[in-house]
């Protein structure tokens, strides 16, 4: 039995983050002392829900993948993912060095875990075979 599957990466990580963004596009106020997705200055204003609403979006796709994906399309969508998630760490430190933003753990820990967890189930399941197609 494999503990990190693709199926399970990607439940996971809708799970966590879900409540987190479906709050911000609620009232963006409320994550005034959790603001670890970036440095955003309009927490007022119409563009931190909309950043929200596309991280919801997200989210969705994450459970459409998971729960209606197949093997080879679940683990392109866990690479994109795994890319993702390099790219938000990536752009948080350069926040912390242009803006001296400050580095939120939390943040840093989630995304690490996410890209190793997703990391060791794409090197897990390196050999799914791919479908033979009909047509």
């Amino acid at each position: 039995m494999k503990i990190f599957t693709l199926q399970h990466i990607l439940l996971l990580k809708f799970l966590i983050s879900f409540p987190y963004y479906l709050s911000g596009l609620y009232d963006p106020i409320l994550l005034n002392s959790h603001n670890w997705l970036l440095y955003i200055e309009s927490f007022h204003h119409y563009q931190a829900r909309i950043f929200y609403l596309l991280a919801l979006y997200r989210n969705v796709t994450q459970l459409y993948f998971a729960i209606w994906g197949f093997g080879v399309i679940q683990r392109k969508f866990v690479c994109i993912e795994a890319m993702f998630d390099i790219n938000v760490i990536l752009l948080l430190f350069h926040e912390y060095f242009v803006r001296h933003v400050s580095l939120h753990l939390e943040f840093v820990g989630i995304h690490i875990c996410y890209v190793i967890a997703s990391c060791f189930a794409l090197y897990s399941t390196r050999n799914t075979p791919k479908h033979d197609h009909i047509v």
